[in-house]
């Protein structure tokens, strides 16, 4: 092989192992990218869903309120204690799960 060529050999493999870093620069930046996107629909998401956990309960305590102040105007007696065991009992197991749901999204 002449100097010629072993030099033009040499310049190919320079410029092929400059092209593969320039690949592989790219990639992690690529990547690198992709990861900071995941991680802020993540945030996002959680947030969002900290959101909809907060209106969920919010709601349910105000139909649980105006369960109660019904069975209040109710003249009778068991009645009003079946309404209440029953908002007690919903404001319960809603609390159970609303923690356990926030609690899995950290």
């Amino acid at each position: 092989m002449s100097q010629d060529s072993s030099h033009a050999f040499s310049d190919v493999a320079e410029q092929g192992q400059h092209a593969a870093e320039e690949v592989v620069a790219q990639m992690d930046h690529t990547i690198e990218r992709i990861r900071n996107y995941n991680e802020q629909i993540i945030e996002s998401a959680s947030a969002s869903s900290h959101k909809v956990l907060d209106t969920y309960e919010q709601t349910l305590r105000t139909v649980l309120e105006f369960q109660l102040s019904m069975a209040e105007a109710s003249q009778i007696e068991w009645v009003n204690a079946m309404a209440r065991a029953q908002a007690q009992f919903m404001l319960e197991i809603s609390s159970f799960y609303t923690k356990a749901a926030r609690d899995m999204l950290g």
